[in-house]
């Protein structure tokens, strides 16, 4: 009896060193657990602000191209404005020249046309004083 009261005692400490066993098993399985569960949220949280930053250098990227753009053309723009005014100045300068030439022309023929007749009139005025 004292030997079935012995084993007894033995099997209940052994179930109960089997019992704090399976206990820390769970509890370190446990803790793995939340420590993986803490280590995956930290990389999505990780992987979250990558994107997050990324689509705001995305973003950043497209707003300093949308602004070199509008910057080139507003300089194409200028350009084109200044050089039509450039054109059109010359055309300006052109047109006053020819137009003097046209009048510097006209008052020669003129001038031309007053000595001629002049000059016909005094030979007509010779020939029928000679005759």
């Amino acid at each position: 009896m004292e030997m079935f009261g012995y084993s007894r005692e033995m099997t209940g400490h052994v179930m109960q060193v089997v019992g704090q066993m399976q206990t820390q098993a769970q509890a370190q399985q446990e803790a793995q657990r939340a420590d993986t569960k803490q280590l995956l949220e930290a990389q999505r949280a990780d992987a979250k602000q990558l994107v997050e930053a990324q689509r705001a250098e995305a973003k950043q990227r497209e707003e300093s191209i949308r602004s070199e753009n509008l910057a080139r053309e507003e300089l194409l723009i200028r350009m084109k404005t200044d050089a039509d005014r450039t054109n059109a100045e010359r055309e300006r300068v052109i047109a006053e020249n020819e137009l003097k030439r046209q009048k510097l022309f006209v008052d020669t023929n003129a001038a031309i046309q007053r000595d001629k007749m002049q000059a016909d009139l005094q030979k007509d005025i010779e020939f029928q004083q000679s005759q």
